[in-house]
């Protein structure tokens, strides 16, 4: 049996391990979903302790599996939801307060007075994001000011990446990569290193930081519990948007992917850190010992989260199958949703947002409905794509859990007008990790062999005529504006 690695990762809905061989073939893989909560209009939380146990969980399942040698086991890399971020107690192991998810919006007016009182263009210039409730900083914030008799106690912030690490070496490495620390409003994208400014403004404490690595180093050595025999090194490290990216090998100017999850994360490879138009922000795109990139970055808040409510709360559908290209193509047009049920990013930046229907009259139907959520998650995207500077050429390398769905990709590529390239990987984030975790062990030199990594990948062309497109992309941008005047009104209530 080949050499293999553990790749653990560690999404918004779900825990999922795989283990994957030298030629980046899958073994096996386990998952489990995981509950998210919502104690309030907006609040978003998940308990940090159950996707530990999840995470154990799922390497437990993989090792029971007859095609498993134990012994052949190399490494274990991790890649996981960004901007998700708990704070614990280092003496006792536990959370202080549930993780805070990206998703959460209770630090929006906190984000606000932050920007009326003017550090806007500092936390700009120095970590290419906006003062926005996706980031991690405001959540810190809140939970230190809102959790009581924490003196004289020894904390611990960190993002998911820091809280499996420290959980799978027994307490002992309190570490975290560069991509997930450029997510928290804290770190300065120009030094790669801890702001103490930034700290300042979020009145955070940088001794509770944890020591930011590169993702092709070790993180710290771990038996899973005494599921192994023998230690194996943590590394491969990094967030899942840009382990995607790497995934996509965009290791050249101008490369660009998008990935169609939960939310969704559109990457443009820039080399550069300039300060960016049209909501876009800047990113690290992955850093490596001996290879660095930054990128150009479009946020979506809610994407696949809106078919999730549309089948689950709504109850719109049952089953995926559904959304396909009789449904998506029916000449009923009527209904216009705009995806904001955790307000909206790229390019608009309004976290009191919510999503709106458009044209309900008393013929319209449940798949009616379903339609306009369905198309509404791809004139999101294309809003945000619309955002980058791309011309028609460009192939747009498209992975996530949606990206499976053919008859949204047809649509995506017609409303957008760009060839569409799916990779059709089970997982781009894993893959990606995996692959900085075969730099570390020497599986592969360097990027160039890292792109001899074989993947299969089926391709979309646009077919809708240009007046059928911009007219259906006015119609929802004009939605859009219903949606903004409503989160004014409610909010000046």
């Amino acid at each position: 049996m080949p050499k293999t690695i553990l790749t653990v990762d560690q999404s918004t809905t779900s825990t999922k391990v795989y283990l994957i061989d030298e030629n980046a073939e899958i073994i096996c893989s386990a998952s489990r979903e995981h509950k998210k909560f919502y104690p309030k209009d907006g609040w978003v939380e998940h308990d940090p302790q159950e996707i530990y146990h999840q995470l154990i969980e799922c390497c437990q399942e993989i090792l029971r599996n007859e095609k498993v040698d134990r012994t052949k086991i190399r490494a274990l890399t991790i890649t996981n939801q960004r901007e998700t971020v708990l704070i614990w107690d280092a003496e006792t192991h536990q959370p202080i307060y549930p993780a805070i998810v990206w998703q959460c919006t209770r630090t929006a007016d906190m984000c606000k007075e932050l920007i009326q009182q003017g550090y806007e263009k500092i936390v700009f210039d120095k970590t290419g994001l906006r003062i926005d409730s996706y980031f991690s900083a405001t959540k810190i914030n809140w939970i230190l000011n809102n959790i009581e008799n924490l003196e004289n106690k020894k904390l611990k912030i960190g993002t998911i990446d820091s809280w499996l690490i420290y959980s799978l070496t027994g307490e002992h490495c309190h570490y975290t990569d560069h991509s997930n620390a450029s997510r928290t409003l804290l770190y300065n994208i120009h030094t790669c290193s801890w702001d103490k400014e930034l700290c300042d403004i979020f009145h955070i404490p940088m001794h509770m930081l944890p020591e930011i690595l590169h993702s092709d180093e070790c993180f710290g050595m771990t038996d899973l519990e005494g599921l192994l025999d023998h230690k194996i090194p943590i590394t491969g490290v990094i967030g899942d948007s840009q382990a995607a990216f790497f995934g996509q090998c965009c290791f050249d100017e101008k490369d660009i992917k998008m990935t169609v999850g939960t939310g969704c994360s559109m990457m443009m490879n820039s080399k550069n850190a300039d300060n960016t138009e049209h909501g876009l922000v800047s990113a690290l795109g992955y850093s490596l010992k001996n290879e660095f990139t930054y990128s150009k970055e479009a946020i979506v808040n809610c994407n696949a989260e809106s078919l999730n409510w549309a089948r689950d709360e709504a109850e719109l559908f049952h089953d995926y199958s559904e959304i396909n290209e009789s449904l998506l193509y029916d000449s009923n047009q009527n209904v216009i949703f705009v995806p904001a049920l955790t307000g909206l990013s790229i390019p608009y930046w309004n976290a009191h947002a919510r999503s709106v229907f458009i044209g309900i009259q008393r013929s319209t139907t449940k798949k009616d409905m379903l339609r306009a959520v369905a198309q509404g998650i791809i004139y999101q995207l294309c809003d945000a794509l619309s955002c980058f500077s791309i011309n028609d050429s460009v192939i747009l390398r498209v992975d996530g859990g949606i990206s499976q769905n053919s008859a949204l990709m047809q649509y995506l590529s017609d409303i957008s007008h760009c060839t569409i390239q799916v990779n059709l990987y089970p997982d781009l984030s894993a893959l990606g990790s995996f692959m900085i975790g075969c730099l570390y062990l020497k599986w592969r030199k360097n990027l160039d062999e890292l792109k001899e990594i074989k993947t299969e990948t089926k391709v979309y062309q646009p077919q809708m005529s240009e007046q059928e497109r911009k007219m259906r992309m006015n119609l929802y941008r004009k939605a859009v504006q219903c949606a903004l005047v409503m989160s004014n009104e409610m909010e000046s209530k």
